[in-house]
């Protein structure tokens, strides 16, 4: 039986614990805030030229390989310890970041090159189609028209299956950590 003592002690012993785990959360939703900001006011403007198309498909080249990175790096440590060090906010946040650079770089073509995609209008548009594409829905209404187009949506489509993949790889480990005895399921 504890006292009251025993209780107000550990109580202050954890209390910082989860002040960290709220200010996380905290960060964690407010960078998901500005990347969604980001994206809604980072200007393209069709009256510039096709560099900044280019600049905008490399922009977003450069933040994926960030990602996928971050994805690879994560499975090798997986893959030789059994444990995830990724949980599930930050999988949630990368899978943001590529969401919001592939409907930039969807909308940045339907700007510079209108011919590569159909339907794409306004960045919610490129969003909406970026997102049916990540669900493999796909209603039909905004598709790709050109080979551009057409290639950025097929690396879009393998960059979600091997994303997929990798997830549930770290889930799974997290979950078998656990199961063991370990206390390596992380808790954001």
């Amino acid at each position: 039986m504890t006292t009251k003592r025993a209780r107000f002690s550990r109580a202050v012993r954890t209390a910082p614990k989860a002040s960290f785990r709220f200010l996380s959360r905290t960060g964690h939703s407010l960078f998901l805030v500005v990347v969604i900001a980001i994206y809604f006011v980072v200007p393209i403007h069709a009256e510039s030229d096709r560099l900044g198309l280019f600049a905008g498909l490399i922009a977003t080249a450069l933040c994926l390989a960030i990602v996928i990175f971050i994805l690879i790096r994560e499975a090798l440590y997986v893959r030789a310890s059994g444990a995830s060090r990724l949980g599930v906010i930050q999988l949630l946040l990368l899978i943001e970041v590529s969401t919001i650079m592939f409907a930039l770089a969807y909308y940045a073509m339907s700007v510079f090159a209108p011919d590569q995609m159909v339907g794409i209008t306004t960045r919610m548009d490129a969003l909406y189609f970026t997102m049916t594409t990540l669900a493999t829905t796909g209603y039909g209404d905004i598709h790709a028209q050109g080979q551009l187009a057409r290639g950025v949506v097929a690396l879009q489509l393998a960059f979600n299956v091997g994303f997929i993949a990798m997830a549930t790889q770290m889930v799974q480990a997290s979950f078998n950590a656990g199961r063991m005895g370990g206390n390596r399921l992380h808790r954001n």
